[in-house]
């Protein structure tokens, strides 16, 4: 799937510095930051699922 992200001047300016920094394509770190973004929330959500279901198990909540 492709879409398009409208980024300000100061996010382009970040991810300019960092792919010169790294060696790699605008592209290719964008995906990397929604890759770690991704899991990030999913971890979260996992937790919170884990949370939610233990206070349930427990009487409380």
């Amino acid at each position: 799937m492709e879409i398009s992200v409208t980024l300000t001047e100061e996010e382009t300016a970040a991810l300019q510095r960092l792919a010169e920094r790294s060696g790699r394509s605008l592209e290719d770190e964008a995906l990397d930051a929604l890759h770690e973004y991704l899991a990030r929330a999913a971890r979260t959500h996992e937790l919170e699922g884990r949370v939610v279901n233990g206070k349930r198990r427990h009487g409380a909540g």
